[in-house]
């Protein structure tokens, strides 16, 4: 019983072992050094490993899927390596396959049914000058960036949920834009990590670029407002590093945005009456662009969506409607304006 029962332990304790040190703590590319969670909702929790996706369930985890179909596919004798995933919703998520390095190709699959089944999304091939992507960066349910290219990096863009995408910035300048820090959507920052030996940068995006295509960046040498990480080394230009030294520089930055704009930006946006019974009235002031208006429960369900068109609309919604909070969304191409109104 003894031998028996030592038996079991050292057999356990090599699968642990060996279980978190190859897939669920692998060395992913950018410095993620271990396995990335990924909180979808309350239920669901996707881990990405080197080249394995698990769901999390408690204290289990399932398999989802395993991309090893990909060895010389995309020029390399090595397995793809999973670079980004990121998710629209519970069931639409995004996984960025690559060489381990930057610059190789990449290959962007999705799905929509949680990971069941997969497919190669070339929607935003048109307007790619690269087919090498960085990032994937979702933003909410309908526009996300794609950050393509080697040392002339691209910033796609899509409104309709990934159908379609154009190419927003064109650049030239020597760096690999890795994702943009936005603040109540009216102030956009762009950071990445140049090629070497150059150090990571952040600089802000100018309001004339928002309705523009092939916008050209000015490299941080000729940006009087470009912001560099000194603080990282030149040979570690990580991503999660990268991100984590340029956070609370941008919350900073945003919270001193806020303080000016808060009280006209949110003033741009009225209902009434409020507290309703689910039906009020929708006014715009100076505000013209067409867009998206939702609502959603104090869960965070989205009941109600409709387009938008006119400054002053009637919006009556019945669905899920119970006493209680709820958030009022309208969104733009641009701009996004919140408004919590109560039904009694």
């Amino acid at each position: 019983m003894l031998k028996t029962n030592l038996l079991n332990i050292v057999f356990c304790c090599l699968f642990v072992f060996c279980f978190s040190n190859t897939e669920i703590n692998a060395q992913r590319v950018y410095g993620v050094r271990d396995s990335t969670t990924y909180v979808i909702n309350s239920i669901d929790t996707v881990i990405a490993g080197k080249h394995k996706l698990y769901k999390k369930q408690g204290t289990s985890l399932n398999l989802i899927a395993e991309f090893n179909n990909m060895l010389g596919v995309l020029g390399s004798t090595e397995r793809a390596w999973i670079r980004d995933f990121d998710f629209w919703d519970a069931q639409n998520w995004y996984v960025l396959l690559g060489w381990r390095y930057d610059g190789g190709s990449t290959i962007l699959y999705k799905t929509n049914n949680a990971g069941i089944n997969w497919t190669i999304d070339t929607s935003y091939y048109s307007q790619s000058q690269h087919q090498s992507l960085n990032q994937v960066q979702i933003v909410d349910n309908q526009r996300a960036f794609l950050f393509d290219g080697y040392y002339t990096s691209d910033v796609l863009r899509t409104n309709d949920g990934g159908n379609t995408w154009e190419r927003w910035i064109e650049s030239s300048m020597f760096s690999n834009h890795r994702g943009i820090f936005i603040c109540n959507d009216s102030t956009y920052y762009l950071w990445g990590s140049p090629g070497d030996p150059w150090i990571p940068y952040m600089f802000p995006i100018p309001i004339s670029a928002f309705n523009s295509l092939n916008y050209q960046v000015v490299r941080c040498d000729q940006n009087p407002n470009c912001i560099t990480a000194n603080g990282i080394p030149n040979n570690e230009h990580y991503t999660a590093d990268i991100e984590s030294y340029f956070t609370p520089i941008f919350n900073n930055l945003c919270s001193q945005v806020l303080s000016v704009n808060e009280i006209n930006f949110q003033n741009q946006f009225e209902i009434y009456p409020n507290p309703n019974n689910g039906k009020f009235t929708l006014l715009l002031n100076n505000f013209t662009e067409k867009g998206i208006l939702e609502i959603y429960n104090a869960l965070g369900q989205k009941i109600y969506q409709s387009a938008i068109t006119n400054q002053k609309s009637e919006v009556e919604f019945s669905n899920g409607k119970t006493s209680g909070l709820y958030f009022v969304k309208f969104y733009t191409k641009h701009a996004t304006l919140t408004k919590l109104i109560v039904i009694p």
